[in-house]
């Protein structure tokens, strides 16, 4: 074997050698990020600050000018993800509750109409009353997601002094 040849031999050997280490740390980084529940590979990417509270639900704060800061809620449930804030845990907090009156129900059909993929109502088990979309994850990525977040928070903090009106 001739000088050249040996050279390049030697440069083939720390060429697969450096190829199969990189191999092992991406196959390892893969293994890391499958280990993690959907939704939270989901909202890694989705480029918000956010809170694990179990393996299907997150949250994010938002700051608002009429809610002042207030949980969006990312839940995971089989074949969808809801994101959700409850306007009236948020108004105890905010100590200017929401109230369901007949005038706030029928500003909770208006939203319906108004708010092309978002859902207004009130709690059959509890009486709460939320903004929430329901996307299914088939198709779901970050970038649809973060859109979501973003417009159940500002659907929320605008809607709340009209719900609060009179309070």
């Amino acid at each position: 074997m001739s000088g050249s040849d040996k050279q390049n031999a030697m440069k083939y050997l720390i060429l697969f050698t450096f190829l199969i280490s990189c191999s092992d740390s991406f196959t390892q980084v893969k293994q890391v990020r499958q280990d993690k529940p959907y939704l939270v590979r989901l909202m890694d990417d989705v480029g918000y600050n956010y809170n694990v509270i179990n393996d299907s639900l997150c949250q994010v704060v938002f700051k608002g000018d009429t809610l002042k800061l207030y949980q969006v809620n990312i839940l995971h449930f089989e074949d969808m993800v809801i994101i959700y804030v409850n306007l009236t845990r948020e108004g105890e907090v905010q100590k200017i509750p929401v109230e369901l009156n007949q005038k706030n129900m029928q500003k909770v059909l208006h939203y319906n109409i108004h708010f092309d993929y978002l859902k207004f109502g009130v709690e059959r088990s509890n009486g709460d009353f939320f903004v929430r979309a329901d996307i299914l994850t088939q198709e779901l990525n970050a970038k649809i997601l973060r859109r979501f977040i973003d417009q159940v928070g500002r659907a929320a903090n605008e809607i709340y002094p009209e719900m609060t009106a009179g309070n």
